[in-house]
């Protein structure tokens, strides 16, 4: 899926929105060559605020799996995740879109990976 700039912060959750329901399809399905079951938890957060969005990438190897919203980054996740990846909103989408490579993302502190 190609994911481009958006304009406004509406735009850009309608654009990840998106980009994580054609995950979620994707995800619907077993995922082959998977070891175990996963939880990868994405907190993305408005510039400068530290509430946001969190979804929640569920995968298996033996089971359909699916992206959920549980709520907003201030509310009860619902377990204890594999792995957290928090950034910004604005970073995130430029990850996506191909216009910023995330171990340079990483290297300037833009996201932060907690997790095994």
């Amino acid at each position: 899926m190609q994911v481009v700039a958006a304009a406004s912060e509406a735009d850009a959750l309608a654009t990840l929105g998106a980009y994580f329901d054609a995950l979620s399809r994707a995800l619907a399905v077993p995922v082959e060559g998977l070891r175990k079951r996963c939880l990868v938890r994405f907190e993305l957060g408005a510039p400068g605020d530290a509430a946001g969005w969190v979804w929640e990438l569920r995968a298996a190897p033996d089971a359909a799996g699916g992206v959920t919203s549980p709520g907003d980054a201030g509310g009860a996740a619902s377990e204890t995740a594999d792995v957290t990846i928090s950034c910004t909103l604005q970073h995130f989408l430029e990850i996506a879109s191909g216009r910023l490579k995330p171990a340079a993302a990483m290297l300037r502190g833009l996201i932060r990976v907690r997790g095994d």
